[in-house]
């Protein structure tokens, strides 16, 4: 009798397994068709939609042959907190 209630375990699992995915492909069906018929009004500037210039000229060549190593940036350590010597309650 272990085995017949065995495979019912399994045939449980397998039919949770179907539905947590039918569940996820019918979500994320729902949201791709939300979000293509959804007009979407984005304002971009029209310097940054022009298309970008990929010739490298021989100075820019130049100063990338010529960078051995990229300059740290100086940081300032932190102040270390003042302890007044009274327990705060």
């Amino acid at each position: 009798m272990a085995h017949r209630s065995m495979i019912m375990v399994k045939r449980a699992y397998m039919q949770m397994g179907a539905m947590v995915l039918l569940s996820a492909l019918l979500w994320t069906s729902v949201e791709i068709y939300q979000s293509l018929s959804k007009p979407s009004n984005v304002g971009v500037e029209a310097d940054l939609l022009t298309p970008i210039n990929i010739a490298i000229d021989e100075a820019t060549l130049n100063k990338l042959v010529d960078r051995n190593e990229i300059a740290p940036i100086p940081l300032e350590p932190s102040p270390a907190p003042v302890d007044s010597g009274s327990p705060e309650l």
